[in-house]
C-alpha cells in the first residue's frame, strides 16, 4: 500500500541515555531513597510498595510496579472485594437469597470493618428473611458500608497524592539532566530522519540551518517520542554550540512532525497503567487513560502502520508497553522495523521478548556505534527521506 511517510522514527529513555543525560529509572528511585523522600511519605502505601521492590533498571519496570500494586497489592485485593460486597449487602437487605449467601466470602474485610464479622457470623446461622427483617442487622450493614467506603475514599485519595508526588519529583529530577554527550548518535539519527545528513555536527548544522533559514515549514516526517525531555530544543542547541547560530527552533514548531505519547516537561508527564487492566475503581487516576490524549494509540498506530520504515531508538516495547505494536508487529508486513541498538545483551533482550511473543516478522537490527556502517545508515535514511519529500510536492 502507498506509504504516508517514509522513515518515522521512535524514541524511548534510550535516546535520552545516549546523549550523556541521567535520566534512567534507577537513578531516579536512589535520587528519591538518598533524599529521603519515601521516609516523608511513610503513610502512603503506594509509594511505600514503590520502596520495597528496590530499584530497577527500566522504566516499564517502575510502571509494571504500578501495575502490580493496582492489581495484585492487598489495597487492590481489599477494594475489589468491597465493590463486590456493597450491593450484595444492598441485595441481602432486599431479600435477595443469593446475595444473602454470599455475603461470608468477603470475610477477609472485617480486617478494616470487624462488625463485618458479626454480620457474617448471622448469615450463618439465620436465613435470608430474616437477615432481611432484622433492624440490628440493618444498621451494622449500614455501619460496615459506610466504614469500607472510607476506606475506599481514602485509597483514592492516597493514590491520586502518590502520582502528584511522583509527577512533581520526576520533573525535577528531568529537569537538572544535561546532555553529556560531544557528538551524541542520537542526534545523527534524528537529523537522518529530518532528511539532514554530513559527517560531522559542524555539515549538519550549516544544512539545517540553510533549509530553517529559507523554508517557512518542514516536509513531513514523524518523529514519536515517549520521553518527556525537550528533544527538538536540545538537539538545535547542540547544533547552534557546533556552528554559532542564534536560530531558535522549539518543538512545538515541529507541528504534527513530532508527536509526544506521554506529555513533556512544560505540561504534564504521564506514566501509570494501561486500560487493559483489571484495577478497583479507587484507583482509576493510575490509569494512564485518565491523562492521556483518547486517540493517542490510534494516531501512533496510524503512523507506524503509515510509514515505509520505523526505527525504534531506546524505546523498550517490554511489558506495558507492548500493546503500542502488538497488532502492528503480528498483521503489518509492509513496514520495515529497524531497532537500534547499545550492546550485544540489549539486543538479546530485545529478540528474546520478541519471541516470547509469538513475533514472528523480520526485524532489522543497527548497532549504534562510530563505524563507517553506521554513519552509512544515516546517510542512507537521511537521502530516502529526501526523495520521499520530493514525492510531495
Amino acid at each position: 500500500m502507498e506509504k504516508k511517510y517514509g522513515t518515522s522514527l521512535i524514541i524511548g529513555n534510550g535516546f535520552d541515555l545516549n546523549l550523556g543525560m541521567v535520566t534512567d529509572y534507577r537513578s531516579f528511585f536512589n535520587k528519591l531513597n538518598s533524599d529521603d523522600f519515601f521516609a516523608k511519605h511513610a503513610d502512603n502505601p503506594l509509594l511505600q510498595f514503590i520502596k520495597a521492590k528496590g530499584e530497577k533498571e527500566n522504566w516499564y519496570d517502575f510502571e509494571g510496579i504500578i501495575q502490580e500494586y493496582a492489581t495484585r497489592g492487598e489495597q487492590a485485593k481489599y477494594l475489589k472485594m468491597i465493590q463486590e460486597l456493597l450491593p450484595r449487602i444492598n441485595g441481602a437487605l432486599g431479600v435477595e437469597e443469593d446475595s444473602f449467601k454470599a455475603i461470608k466470602i468477603y470475610r477477609p474485610l472485617s480486617a478494616i470493618a470487624p462488625e463485618l464479622d458479626g454480620i457474617v457470623q448471622y448469615t450463618l446461622s439465620n436465613t435470608y428473611i430474616e437477615f432481611a427483617n432484622d433492624k440490628d442487622i440493618e444498621q451494622k450493614c449500614v455501619y460496615v458500608k459506610k466504614v469500607l467506603s472510607q476506606y475506599s475514599e481514602e485509597q483514592r485519595r492516597l493514590v491520586t497524592e502518590a502520582l502528584r508526588l511522583l509527577k512533581d519529583e520526576l520533573v525535577s529530577f528531568l529537569e537538572a539532566a544535561r546532555v553529556n554527550e560531544r557528538y551524541p548518535l542520537a542526534y545523527w539519527v534524528l537529523f537522518s530522519v529530518m532528511g539532514f545528513y554530513a559527517p560531522g555536527c559542524a555539515g549538519i548544522a550549516d544544512k539545517f540551518f540553510e533549509y530553517v533559514d529559507s523554508h517557512k515549514v518542514f516536509p513531513t516526517f514523524r518523529i514519536v517520542s515517549f520521553n518527556y525531555t525537550d528533544t527538538i530544543f536540545e538537539a538545535v542547541n547542540w547544533l547552534k554550540f557546533a556552528r554559532g547560530s542564534s536560530v531558535c527552533l522549539e518543538t512545538k514548531d515541529l507541528g504534527e512532525n513530532f508527536y509526544r505519547i506521554h506529555g513533556a516537561l512544560d505540561s504534564e508527564v504521564i506514566f501509570g497503567i494501561d486500560s487493559e487492566c483489571d484495577i478497583p475503581n479507587a484507583f482509576i487516576s493510575l490509569r494512564k487513560s485518565n491523562h492521556i490524549s483518547i486517540n493517542a494509540k490510534q494516531r501512533f498506530s496510524d503512523i507506524i502502520e503509515n510509514s515505509k520504515r520505523i526505527i525504534i531508538f531506546g524505546h523498550s516495547i517490554y511489558g506495558i508497553d507492548y500493546e503500542y505494536y502488538a497488532d502492528f508487529l503480528e498483521k503489518n508486513k509492509d513496514t520495515e522495523v529497524v531497532v537500534l541498538y547499545h550492546n550485544e545483551d540489549g539486543k538479546k533482550e530485545f529478540e528474546n521478548e520478541m519471541e516470547n511473543r509469538g513475533v514472528m516478522r523480520r526485524i532489522n537490527y543497527e548497532y549504534i556505534v562510530i563505524s563507517d556502517h553506521f554513519l552509512e545508515f544515516c546517510k542512507n535514511i537521511a537521502e530516502e527521506q529526501q526523495l520521499f519529500f520530493e514525492k510531495e510536492k
